[in-house]
């Protein structure tokens, strides 16, 4: 890799992180607990070893960050009858209700820093994206 190509991975990681900041700001969660709530929205109810691995934290990391959406209302657990150690999670209505208005907040955020884009550039990005994602895969 040349200094230019580290520089221009720099600036995309620069991007990326401003994105992330006003896709974040003047908001009360945090990006684990939205993605996490993400997840949900998709996937309905999961456990907490299942949360676990998708978010790729640990099954007690994970409980924090469901306690502190417990305590929002944005999630209900519910334990098992057999085995009490095992609980199940599920988006409240009001978790619902938040999540899917973050994601039409983060669509707005994307659709105008993209704005500046000739079609065959949007193309490219998403592209990009794709590839980002086989990277994290």
């Amino acid at each position: 890799m040349t200094t230019n190509d580290n520089y221009e991975i720099d600036e995309l990681v620069k991007y990326v992180k401003n994105f992330k900041d006003s896709f974040l700001h003047d908001e009360k969660l945090n990006y684990l607990q939205i993605e996490t709530m993400i997840y949900l929205l998709e996937n309905n109810t999961q456990t907490i070893t299942q949360l676990a691995e998708k978010i790729d934290t640990t099954p007690a990391s994970t409980s924090i960050i469901i306690d502190r959406l417990a305590k929002k209302e944005m999630v209900n657990r519910q334990y098992t009858e057999s085995d009490r150690r095992k609980v199940y999670v599920s988006l409240t209505e009001t978790g619902s209700q938040e999540i899917n208005r973050l994601l039409i907040k983060k669509n707005e955020i994307i659709s105008t820093s993209l704005s500046p884009l000739t079609s065959t550039e949007k193309l490219i990005f998403a592209k990009l994206n794709e590839l980002f994602q086989k990277i994290n895969d």
